[in-house]
């Protein structure tokens, strides 16, 4: 099982079967730690795409595994270049 794979097991032990491809906004928010309105804002705002199994209030919604992984990716802090005093510096999105 790759780390990339493992990063989203939510009990940090790696699992023995495949993982879904989608991950629940509840299992976001504990990964996140914030709220499931929180990560579905994130999420939007990120245009991650949002899977909707079964209608009105029993529906369900999923979002896709690999593009939360990306997105987890593209938002890391990386230390400055040489000489840092220890201080992150956002990557740029451009």
């Amino acid at each position: 099982m790759s780390d990339a794979t493992q990063t989203l097991a939510m009990d940090g032990a790696p699992s023995s079967t495949d993982l879904s491809p989608f991950i629940s906004a509840r299992e976001l928010a504990h990964r996140w730690s914030c709220s499931v309105s929180a990560v579905r804002r994130i999420c939007h705002h990120a245009g991650i795409t949002t899977f909707r199994l079964g209608e009105g209030r029993n529906g369900m919604r999923r979002y896709s595994r690999k593009e939360v992984l990306e997105f987890e990716k593209g938002r890391q802090l990386r230390p400055e270049a040489a000489g840092s005093t220890g201080k992150c510096a956002r990557k740029s999105l451009e």
